[in-house]
């Protein structure tokens, strides 16, 4: 059994331990959800980072709703710690900051990484290192979904630099035969990343998220479209919101193969958390084209709070 669900849900399974929560306070009113839907007895202490876009015509409206959201959780009353972070921070800084944030856990912690609001190129990373961390007994990690007016029909980031590798992902020495593609609404640079390995006649396999209900299928499939990808490869269904299917969709797609496939994690969070798992546990590169900047309506609103255990007394779970 994998364990996951709605975070009461799993909470109501799990050692009744308080947990340590590492979030990212930002624009969306589901950037500091989790923290707010948990019972006060179960919040022991509360980290955020503050993810800073590069400027940008939303600048302005983007700190404004910042600091409403920094006044919600400090009617909380265990706001303990806020780290700054520029966009582009690299490996080391990100390695830096999480063990800056989780210095004071001690040994056994049980702590919540919040991945609502945090960037691909944070998360990815600071799973893996929280993984490998010692004094953590426990890792959860949280997802809070858009609200019923879902996310804004403007463009969700703009101003996306080249493909890079994320940090703690780079290309090993032998180059993976397959590229596996986690689509979303909008594929930024993806185009690039699919042309070269398509210039170099390289396999290309799809996780097509399946959500329920319009317009979030409509858009999803307008990516697969523009970006070519229909009827010419593999595109297989996988839920919008099962981390721990995408991982196990991708281990059945490259079964037989000696080297692992790189990675590209453009699809919804839950999803890109089931490729970091796997990346975690194959060694696959992963690709990315990091917008400098985000809509500061990327969603309104908060729904349902979905959590994935990743490490239970001491023990990963994938």
């Amino acid at each position: 059994m994998k364990p996951w669900g709605p975070i009461d849900w799993l909470l109501d399974r799990l050692p009744t331990r308080p947990l340590v929560v590492v979030g990212c306070v930002g624009a969306e009113d589901r950037s500091i959800q989790a923290a707010r839907c948990l019972p006060g007895s179960r919040l022991r202490r509360l980290v955020m980072l503050r993810v800073r876009d590069s400027p940008s015509p939303y600048t302005e409206q983007v700190e404004s709703k910042v600091e409403r959201n920094r006044e919600r959780l400090g009617r909380i009353g265990t706001v303990s710690d806020e780290v700054e972070l520029d966009l582009f921070a690299d490996d080391q800084e990100i390695a830096d900051t999480l063990e800056h944030l989780l210095r004071h856990v001690g040994l056994g912690a049980q702590v919540l990484l919040d991945i609502s609001c945090l960037p691909k190129r944070f998360f990815f990373l600071m799973i893996k290192l929280a993984l490998k961390m010692r004094n953590i007994e426990s890792l959860l990690v949280a997802y809070t979904q858009a609200g019923d007016a879902g996310y804004t029909y403007e463009h969700l980031a703009g101003d996306p630099e080249d493909v890079k590798a994320i940090p703690g992902f780079a290309p090993m020495e032998d180059e993976p035969e397959m590229l596996v593609v986690g689509l979303g609404f909008e594929p930024l640079g993806l185009s690039q990343l699919i042309g070269e390995y398509r210039d170099r006649e390289r396999d290309i396999r799809v996780l097509l998220p399946f959500p329920p209900g319009q317009p979030y299928s409509r858009r999803i499939w307008r990516s697969l479209l523009l970006l070519g990808l229909e009827g010419e490869h593999a595109v297989r269904r996988v839920s919008a919101m099962d981390a721990f299917e995408s991982c196990g969709a991708i281990e059945n797609i490259a079964e037989g193969r000696d080297i692992a496939p790189a990675l590209a994690p453009y699809g919804p969070k839950p999803v890109s958390l089931g490729m970091c798992l796997y990346a975690i546990r194959r060694g696959s590169p992963v690709f990315y084209t990091q917008p400098r900047f985000y809509h500061p309506d990327y969603t309104v609103g908060v729904g349902a709070c979905w959590a994935y255990c990743l490490k239970l007394d001491g023990r990963r779970t994938f």
